[in-house]
C-alpha cells in the first residue's frame, strides 16, 4: 500500500522534485495541478519535538531523522516537548498550536504536511496514515542531490471512499455485519479493509443470525486462483480460496465498488462476478526430483529445513520460526497427517476445517512458488484402538492378541476390503488423498514419506511389536496398498520417500529394537528418495553404515528425513540444549560425514524441542556455505527453466 500511495502522490504532485536545486522557481507559479514548494532555510536550526507518549511515533521520528541525515548530511536532534524552540518539526499529536490546528477534521486515512511559522507539521488521522505521510515526505521532499529539504506551505491528502451510498437489494450497507467464520482472515485485516471501503465501522459477527445481513468471507475453496462475489439471500458472499478471498476482499472497494462509477448504487444479482487472481509459477515434480538429485550429488551442500506444526497458518508459522532462529527461510518444511496436536488435521485450534485446509494449501503453494519444498508424513491412528492414550493414537500394537499369528491376521485384515480395520484405514487415506489431489490440481508437487521408521518397534505399523518381528512382506504390502490406492485416485504429484531408523542389525535378527534400514525397502519402482530419521546423542551413530547401505542399494538420492538431538545431547527437560548439542555441532557432524563420503539432499529437524531455535547458533549454522535455505533452492529451480 505504501508504494501504491507513493505512486499516486507522484502523479498528484507532478513536483519536479528531481530537479530541485536546479531549475526550480522557488515560491513561484508552476503548472496546473502542481504544488508550490520552497527550500527550508536554516535546516540545521530545526529540532524534533518528542512527546515521548507513543512508541510508534518515536520510531517514525527516528526513521525520518535518519532519512534527513542521509539526504542532507544534517543530523537533527530531538528535544522534549517542554522545551520551546524557534524551529521545530512536529510529528503526530503534540501540544503545539500548529499541530492541533492541522489535526482538525482529519479522517482515519487522512494526513497533512505543513510548513508554517518555522514549524514543520506532519500529522494524520491514524498511525497507518502517519506512516504514509512519513513515506511521502521522505520520497518527495528530501532532495539528496541538492542536499536540501523542499516543502509546500501546505499539503493535505484526503482519502476518497469508493462509494457514498451503497445498498444491497435495497438494504443499506450500514445494516450489514461481516462474518468470517469460514475463513482464517485476521480481524485486523478485516477492520482495515472495511475502513478503506466505507466511512463507518462495521461489526464483525461471531455467528450469523436469521434475518441479518452479512458480508460473508467464505475461504473454503481448494482452487487457488478462483473466486466469486455473489449477492445471495440479501447477503454479499465472497467465495474462493484463502488467498483469493483475502486478495479480493482487500481490494473490494477499489476493484469491485469503484468501477461501478456511481456514488450511489444498489447491488443485485446482476452484479455477481466470477474471476481469477494470478497464480504464481511453480516447479514440476520432475524438476523437484532433479533438484533432489543435484543436491545429493553435490557433497558440498545440503538443503536445510524443519517440521511444522498443526496451526491453521502452519506454513507461515514454520517459516517465521525458522527465520527467527536462523535469519533465513527454510529450504524444506515438513507436515504430518496426524490426529494429534502436532498434525495438520488437529482440531485443537478451532475454526472451520475446510477453511483451514484451504489456508494450508494456499500457503504451501506460495512457499513452493518461492522455491521451498514440502514434505508430508503420517502418524496414522491405530485402527484397532489399542493405543496407550489419546495423545499417542499412533502407538501401541495392531489388535489385542499378542501372538505372531494374531499380528499377521491383523495386518492382513488391515488391507482386506470390508473389515473394520480396512474401513478405518481407508478413511484416513481418503482424507490425505483429497488434500494431495487439491495440491495436484493447483500444480504443487511434494515429497510423501509414509510408513516412516517402520523398521522399529514404537508405532502400531512397525514390523516389530511386543518383541515379535513380522516378515517384511506385511509392512511392504501396506506400502503397495497405499501406492496403488493413491494411483487409483489419480494422484501423480508425489515423490515417494522411504525413510527408516538407522540400524546396524544387518542380519535382521528378529525381536531387535530395529531391523536393518533395507529390511522393508519396497523396490525401486515404488520409491524416489531414501533416507533415515537420525536422532543423535552426538556420537555420529549414523556411521554404523545403515545409511550408506541403503543409498548404495537403492541408488536414489538420500536425505536426513528427520533429525534431532537425543539421549545425552538433550537437556534435563528433554529438549535440545545448546550447551550439550548445538547447531554448530550439527555443522561439525555434517562436515565429518562429508569427509567420510556421505552426501544428503536435505536435513529436516522435527522442530519443536529439536528445532534450530532450541539448539541455538542458527544464524551461524545457516551462514556456512554448506547449508542452503529457500533462496538457494529457488536458484536451483530457476536454473532448470
Amino acid at each position: 500500500m505504501k508504494k501504491q500511495l507513493a505512486m499516486l502522490f507522484a502523479v498528484i504532485l507532478v513536483i519536479f522534485i528531481a530537479s530541485c536545486g536546479k531549475d526550480v522557481n522557488e515560491g513561484g507559479e508552476t503548472e496546473e495541478n502542481t504544488i508550490i514548494i520552497n527550500k527550508v532555510e536554516n535546516l540545521s536550526d530545526y529540532v524534533f519535538v518528542d512527546m515521548q507518549n507513543k512508541r510508534e511515533i518515536s520510531e517514525l521520528i527516528d526513521d525520518l531523522k535518519a532519512a534527513i541525515s542521509d539526504g542532507t548530511d544534517i543530523m537533527l536532534k530531538s528535544e522534549p516537548a517542554y522545551k520551546k524552540n524557534k524551529c521545530e518539526i512536529l510529528i503526530g499529536t503534540t501540544n503545539r498550536e500548529e499541530s492541533i490546528e492541522a489535526a482538525k477534521d482529519l479522517g482515519y486515512f487522512d494526513f497533512t504536511i505543513k510548513h508554517i511559522n518555522n514549524k514543520i507539521v506532519i500529522t494524520a488521522g491514524s498511525d497507518e496514515a502517519m506512516t504514509e505521510a512519513i513515506e511521502l515526505f521522505k520520497d518527495e521532499f528530501i532532495d539528496s542531490k541538492a542536499k536540501a529539504l523542499y516543502l509546500p506551505d501546505e499539503f493535505s491528502y484526503s482519502y476518497e471512499y469508493p462509494i457514498e451510498n451503497l445498498t444491497v437489494e435495497g438494504t443499506p450497507i450500514s445494516e450489514f455485519k461481516i462474518y468470517s467464520g469460514k475463513s482464517f482472515i485476521e480481524n485486523e485485516f478485516i477492520t482495515e479493509t472495511l475502513r478503506r471501503t466505507f466511512d463507518f465501522e462495521m461489526e464483525i459477527a461471531d455467528e450469523m443470525t436469521e434475518g441479518g445481513h452479512y458480508i460473508i468471507l467464505d475461504a473454503t475453496s481448494m482452487k487457488y486462483e478462483d473466486y466469486s462475489i455473489k449477492i445471495e439471500n440479501g447477503n454479499i458472499i465472497i467465495y474462493g480460496s484463502a488467498s483469493s478471498v483475502a486478495k479480493v476482499f482487500g481490494s473490494f472497494g477499489e476493484e469491485f465498488l469503484r468501477p461501478l462509477g456511481k456514488k450511489e448504487y444498489d447491488l443485485t444479482k446482476a452484479d455477481n462476478k466470477e474471476d481469477k487472481i494470478e497464480k504464481p509459477e511453480l516447479y514440476t515434480k520432475d524438476q523437484l526430483l532433479a533438484v533432489m538429485n543435484e543436491v545429493y550429488n553435490d557433497k558440498d551442500h545440503i538443503i536445510i529445513g524443519e517440521q511444522g506444526r498443526g496451526q491453521p497458518n502452519c506454513v507461515s508459522n514454520a517459516i517465521t520460526a525458522f527465520e527467527k532462529a536462523t535469519g533465513e527461510k527454510p529450504g524444506i518444511i515438513g507436515f504430518d497427517f496426524s490426529t494429534t496436536g502436532g498434525g495438520i488435521w488437529s482440531e485443537q485450534y478451532g475454526g472451520d476445517m475446510q477453511a483451514k485446509k484451504s489456508l494450508m494449501m494456499c500457503e504451501m503453494l506460495e512457499y513452493v512458488a518461492g522455491g521451498g519444498i514440502i514434505t508430508f508424513s503420517a502418524h496414522w491412528a491405530n485402527p484397532s484402538g489399542n493405543y496407550p492414550d489419546e495423545e499417542n493414537l499412533y502407538r501401541g500394537v495392531l489388535g489385542y492378541d499378542y501372538t505372531k499369528e494374531a499380528f499377521e491376521k491383523a495386518f492382513t485384515d488391515l488391507l482386506t476390503d470390508g473389515t473394520e480395520y480396512n474401513d478405518f484405514f481407508k478413511a484416513l487415506l481418503d482424507e490425505e488423498a483429497e488434500f494431495f489431489l487439491a495440491l495436484q490440481e493447483n500444480g504443487v508437487p511434494a515429497l510423501w514419506r509414509p510408513l516412516h521408521e517402520t523398521n522399529g518397534n514404537w508405532f502400531w505399523f512397525c514390523t516389530t511389536m511386543a518383541g515379535i518381528t513380522l516378515d517384511a512382506s506385511y509392512i511392504k504390502n501396506i506400502w503397495y496398498y497405499v501406492y496403488d490406492y493413491f494411483a487409483e485416485k489419480g494422484i501423480d504429484n508425489l515423490l515417494w520417500t522411504y525413510s527408516m531408523s538407522p540400524s546396524d542389525n544387518f542380519e535382521n535378527t528378529p525381536g531387535a529394537s530395529t531391523m536393518s534400514a533395507l529390511y522393508l525397502y519396497p523396490g525401486d519402482e515404488y520409491c524416489d528418495i531414501v533416507g533415515v530419521d537420525w536422532y543423535t546423542a552426538g556420537d555420529l551413530e549414523i556411521m554404523n553404515d545403515s545409511y550408506l547401505h541403503l543409498v548404495d542399494h537403492a541408488r536414489k538420492p538420500g536425505a536426513l528425513t528427520e533429525f534431532g538431538a537425543a539421549g545425552e545431547a538433550l537437556g534435563e527437560d528433554g529438549k535440545a540444549d545448546p550447551e550439550k548439542y548445538s547447531s554448530m555441532n550439527v555443522l561439525r557432524d555434517l562436515n565429518e560425514l562429508r569427509s567420510e563420503g556421505y552426501s544428503f539432499s536435505y536435513l529436516m529437524t522435527w522442530g519443536g524441542s529439536w528445532s534450530f531455535y532450541m539448539m541455538g547458533f542458527g544464524e551461524e549454522f545457516m551462514a556456512d556455505e554448506m547449508t542452503w535455505g529457500q533462496a538457494e533452492v529457488k536458484a536451483l529451480f530457476d536454473g532448470l527453466k
